[in-house]
């Protein structure tokens, strides 16, 4: 193609449309193939089995997960449900997805309006759909991330009706900062950003009007249900270091250069500040900013409890990136203005920019997509082992199917016949339902069951102090080695055994045809005693413990 055809095309006012939805479309395709391999995870089960799915709904739609009122997404949840039940993953996976492409959409609106030239919005846009959409993957490629990329999305709605100054700005602002407020936590951050960007270009008055309602359904809703959320407290303390440490990771991690966090910021706060912009794209950009320090301030305290980093977590660099976009707009504005009068600079530079934000953007989103597969695991297969366990009639002594992973998937809701019928047609092994047998029907407390105790116990791993079975007619103490365990048999009823061992943690499995059940960890108090019952009939259970003094009782 000769030099003035290409520079006619590039010019050409669909141009820009064309490459940002080619792009976005790559985008999307590659979120929505990496998305085909997953499976529901932790908090999903929240939404799926303890909101009105099942036919005693715990929890009602208006209290909270964890901190969040999260209305919104559990609607959407619901709804899905009823149509696709648990057995297609990818129409929940659509959501996050669709979401973050709407983001996108939304960012280069705004973008533009601020008056940044088409091309510059391309690849601004662009770059933030691969480098927040494959860094911050676990946003983009777990579905229950809709609560936040929903409160995003409602929220740059939000800025871009206050954007359009028209009759009906406020009414549609207000009513998309209150559906964000209803998807999630992070709708507090885009109700700041929408009322200061409106400060900044409209003055107090119209700014009041713009977060006024939306403030005041929060503050019902928060007085009603928001103030009974139980979790970690926050350490107050801890607080501004988490949230330095938060924001310096953003970019370090988006770019793959450990350090390179603190300088990008610098960078970006220098583009808007010292170069002269106009003023819509100066308020935008700044507010942007503004927005960014205030949503690491807010996920520095809410979780701080949970170590200084935590506020690194993919789900909150997505936001990063996000509320960063207006600056590197303006940087980016700044450069194509050096760049103008240069035919090739400033394409070829467009093209290696976005180039390398693609193939970050793909690595991120791969290496989550590989490390959620080998968390998940056969998930599918375990819960429909617990649900056969469940409807087969023996007696259970948990209470939870995946106790560490996915604490929602409860007895009760395997129960409901609408969940078994909705749960995909899997195969099970007898691996799979040993395993569930060794989470359903084994427990360990301090208190005593209601079971007969074991009449005998063979020590294994305990040197010479032991050999063989050993009826049990009291209370018995030895000494064990590493690796050492205990085993008791589980005949036609279920049993109980009393034991005081040394370490903080013990692990029960269950033994039958060669096949062992895989271990689940008790967490335990040195040297006081605990009772393991199973009601696992036809097992043998087998007790790992630490090195150090273990009593054993076969009597209370």
């Amino acid at each position: 193609m000769a030099p003035g055809s290409a520079q006619r095309l590039l010019a050409s006012r669909w141009a820009p449309i064309l490459v940002l939805g080619l792009g976005l479309l790559v985008q999307a395709g590659i979120l929505v193939h990496l998305s085909d391999r997953l499976w529901f995870f932790g908090d999903d089960w929240d939404f799926l089995l303890r909101r009105g799915l099942t036919s005693d709904p715990e929890l009602s739609l208006l209290e909270p997960h964890n901190e969040h009122w999260s209305t919104v997404p559990i609607v959407l949840f619901r709804c899905l449900f009823v149509v696709f039940g648990l057995e297609h993953y990818l129409p929940y996976a659509l959501m996050p997805i669709v979401a973050h492409v709407l983001v996108c959409v939304l960012l280069f609106v705004l973008l533009r309006s601020a008056r940044v030239s088409p091309w510059v919005a391309v690849l601004t846009t662009l770059v933030v759909a691969f480098l927040a959409g494959g860094a911050g993957a676990e946003n983009t490629l777990w579905d229950f991330q809709i609560g936040f990329l929903g409160a995003c999305v409602f929220g740059l709605v939000a800025l871009v009706a206050v954007d359009r100054e028209r009759r009906w700005s406020l009414p549609v602002a207000a009513v998309a900062l209150v559906l964000g407020l209803m998807s999630a936590g992070i709708g507090l951050v885009m109700l700041f950003w929408a009322g200061l960007l409106t400060l900044l270009r409209h003055g107090p008055r119209r700014a009041g009007l713009v977060v006024v309602v939306p403030t005041a359904v929060y503050a019902v809703w928060y007085l009603g249900y928001g103030r009974a959320v139980h979790g970690v407290p926050p350490v107050p303390s801890a607080a501004p270091a988490a949230a330095m440490k938060g924001l310096g990771n953003v970019w370090s991690d988006a770019l793959a250069m450990p350090g390179a966090g603190a300088a990008m910021l610098l960078a970006l706060v220098a583009a808007v500040v010292l170069p002269r912009h106009g003023q819509r794209l100066f308020t935008l950009a700044a507010s942007g900013l503004a927005a960014l320090f205030v949503a690491y301030a807010l996920f520095g305290y809410t979780r701080s409890g949970f170590g200084e980093g935590a506020t690194m977590a993919e789900r909150y660099l997505y936001f990063g990136i996000v509320f960063s976009a207006p600056a590197l707009g303006a940087g980016f504005d700044v450069l194509a203005r050096r760049l103008r009068g240069r035919s090739w600079a400033q394409p070829a530079g467009w093209a290696v920019a976005a180039t390398v934000a693609g193939a970050l953007g793909v690595a991120h989103a791969v290496q989550f997509a590989d490390a959620r597969v080998q968390t998940i695991g056969a998930l599918q297969e375990r819960v429909v082992a617990a649900t056969q366990v469940v409807s087969s009639g023996q007696r259970l002594l948990g209470e939870f199917a995946e106790p560490q992973l996915n604490p929602d998937i409860q007895v009760p809701a395997l129960r409901d016949a609408e969940v078994r019928d909705s749960l995909p047609k899997v195969q099970v092994d007898a691996q799979a339902l040993l395993d569930a047998r060794g989470v359903l029907q084994v427990d360990v407390r301090e208190a005593a069951f209601d079971l007969p105790f074991a009449p005998e116990v063979a020590w294994i791993g305990f040197g010479r102090q032991a050999a063989g079975v050993e009826q049990l007619s009291g209370c018995t103490s030895r000494v064990a080695e590493a690796g050492a365990r205990l085993e008791f048999a589980v005949s036609r009823a279920p049993r109980q055994l009393a034991v005081a061992a040394s370490g903080e943690v013990l692990n029960t499995q269950l033994s039958v045809g060669g096949r062992t059940s895989v271990a689940r960890p008790w967490p335990i108090q040195a040297g006081a005693a605990v009772h393991v019952g199973v009601s696992a009939e036809q097992t043998t259970v087998r007790i790992l413990l630490e090195p150090g003094p273990v009593t054993v009782c076969g009597r209370p």
